[in-house]
């Protein structure tokens, strides 16, 4: 097995995690529920950690077509000149709300954002931190999802290593990296 496939099967042991709290994939299946346009939902933030669900939650929703997902040429065509699209959701789980960000990107935005050539910081960092694989619609959505987090692993290293400091320990460079990423 190759460096890649090794680091792409653990991070499909990874992308399983438990989650904190039934209720984040409850609300992932809501956000797909009768939509076949969806083919990954994909969870992360605070919320990953502490479980708590007093805060807003962070979902990623990947899509097949952009124009089956929104249903309207305008929402699609901004969703691809500008992605993601990002609403806010509620969701009534045993007797709470829940609130949510959903940021929507097709698959292909995602393989494209976390790849080394990406200009656009904000999806190659943000998945190359710790997130789970809520929901999926097949295998291939599954095998996509995992290609790109080692994607975005792979890119977030390479500007680790450019940017971090001369010598020192792997926190080191992961904390310059994370330095420079949110100050942009």
């Amino acid at each position: 097995m190759s460096a890649r496939e090794d680091l792409i099967d653990a991070l499909g042991r990874e992308l399983q995690r438990e989650l904190p709290t039934p209720a984040i994939a409850a609300f992932a299946r809501h956000l797909v529920d009768g939509r076949p346009a969806a083919r990954a939902v994909l969870f992360y933030g605070s919320t990953l950690r502490t479980g708590d669900l007093e805060g807003l939650l962070d979902y990623y929703v990947l899509v097949d077509k952009l124009s089956r997902w929104h249903g309207s040429r305008v929402a699609s065509l901004a969703n691809g000149w500008l992605p993601p699209n990002v609403s806010y959701e509620t969701f009534e789980h045993q007797g709470r709300t829940l609130r949510a960000k959903v940021a929507v990107l097709s698959l292909d935005q995602f393989a494209r954002g976390v790849r080394s050539h990406a200009i656009d910081t904000t999806l190659w960092a943000r998945f190359a931190q710790p997130f789970g694989l809520v929901w999926t619609a097949d295998a291939a959505s599954t095998q996509a999802v995992k290609h790109a987090a080692a994607d975005a692993l792979i890119t977030a290293a390479r500007w680790a290593a450019l940017l971090g400091p001369e010598q020192g320990d792997a926190q080191a460079y992961w904390n310059t990296l994370f330095r420079h990423t949110y100050a942009a």
